[in-house]
């Protein structure tokens, strides 16, 4: 009997490698040191998700992520004088794109029983690498300088079981930068498909 037949249905194990793919949107929650007082305005940043994964027990899973945002536009407010300083007539510009891998350790709310068109809930938890380079434009001249460091990995989500084999998810997690990427903090939002082998 196939897996997709019904709910019901536990024909198939729920064990075994996983890889999966999505789109993101990541919420910004940098502390850098100033940035009040000189007007830097700070926009989100759109992005892509990998994973590859492990399901080792009906309760935990192992699992590889690999996180891209495209960038995070760095603005200064249109206010004049900020923080004692005329920034009429400033250019600048800047942005902070690169990758996040890290290893976390998902475990699910219930025991996955192998059966499909259900929803299941889970939390994770995990430490991961970032590579981050920030590209600034003042008076039309473009730097650049790379950041690579240490991140924490929090955050939770849904998986809706589709069929015996693809899954549909929706995750939510907090990355804290440490070391050199103390400054760095962000709140992906991911949608997207999974496929077990």
């Amino acid at each position: 009997m196939s897996g997709m037949a019904s709910a019901e249905d536990t024909s198939f194990k729920p064990t075994g490698l996983y890889g999966g793919a999505g789109l993101t949107f990541a919420f910004e929650n940098f502390d850098l040191d100033g940035a009040e007082s000189v007007g830097l305005v700070i926009d989100n940043s759109l992005g892509g998700n990998l994973k590859l994964g492990y399901h080792y027990s009906a309760r935990f899973d192992l699992e590889l992520d690999l996180l891209y945002m495209d960038g995070f536009d760095l603005s200064l407010s249109d206010t004049g004088d900020v923080g004692g300083f005329n920034l009429d007539g400033l250019d600048f510009g800047s942005n902070v794109s690169g990758y996040v891998g890290s290893l976390n350790l998902k475990g699910y709310l219930t025991e996955r029983s192998g059966k499909v068109r259900v929803l299941q809930l889970y939390g994770l938890a995990g430490v991961g690498y970032a590579d981050l380079t920030a590209a600034a434009k003042v008076f039309g001249v473009t730097s650049e300088s790379s950041e690579r460091d240490m991140m924490l990995r929090a955050g939770g989500g849904v998986e809706y079981l589709l069929t015996s084999r693809v899954n549909l998810f929706a995750e939510v997690s907090y990355y804290l930068g440490i070391g050199d990427l103390d400054e760095i903090r962000f709140l992906p939002a991911t949608v997207g498909a999974m496929l077990h082998f």
